[in-house]
């Protein structure tokens, strides 16, 4: 075919196979209330896309990928469910409320094995945390009551809150500013009641398997 009289042929185009990534800056709240976790930070935020694809098993949070809710929250008492997916075998993190030396809860799966929850610095720990896609966590914490920990429906370690109490603080998802707690994960979503919702736990967590199709125990 004569091309002479083309303003262009198809090799005038160069198709760029540099890797491209993506970052969030910002996970919007779906509540309601306005409580979005963000990031300026370029450095810190978790991928989206990583070498041109797309990340399928959730948002990536790696060593200090951290997003943070815009304003305080004060509770005594707090359910978080999380769908996740565990990577590799070191530090593991999913969220947490207030500091994460001092204010509980500090939600943490791994090192290397455990699950467990940090209580104010005491580690609550039992069971083993798996390393597949959409695990579902479940964490309930009352102050002045009980901590329990949950995969997948099934309860991997109970213990005493004591007075330890999530106060009030900002949730951080992915990196605790600590080396040791630092996230290496994917994940899909998560849900933060600032009350106690054990009667209706299995409910919400029957709800969240359909929607990831999560087998629970």
């Amino acid at each position: 075919m004569d091309d002479s009289g083309s303003e262009f042929t198809i090799s005038d185009f160069k198709v760029s196979r540099i890797p491209r990534n993506g970052f969030v800056e910002t996970w919007y709240d779906q509540s309601g209330n306005g409580n979005d976790a963000t990031q300026a930070s370029a450095g810190n935020q978790p991928a989206i896309v990583q070498n041109g694809n797309i990340v399928t098993e959730g948002i990536r949070f790696q060593t200090d990928n951290e997003l943070e809710t815009g304003g305080n929250i004060t509770t005594s008492t707090i359910t978080g469910f999380v769908v996740a997916n565990l990577k590799g075998t070191d530090a593991k993190a999913l969220y947490s409320l207030g500091s994460d030396s001092v204010a509980a809860p500090n939600v943490l799966f791994g090192s290397p094995s455990l699950a467990y929850v940090i209580n104010g610095g005491t580690a609550l720990s039992g069971g083993t945390a798996p390393t597949f896609a959409n695990t579902l966590f479940t964490q309930l914490f009352v102050s002045g009551g009980t901590s329990k920990s949950f995969i997948d429906g099934s309860q991997i370690a109970s213990g005493d809150a004591g007075s330890n109490t999530a106060s009030s603080g900002k949730i951080t998802i992915g990196n605790l500013a600590s080396s040791t707690r630092y996230a290496n994960i994917a994940m899909n979503e998560l849900i933060v009641f600032t009350s106690d919702k054990s009667t209706d736990q299995d409910e919400i967590e029957k709800d969240i398997s359909r929607n990831y199709n999560i087998t629970l125990s």
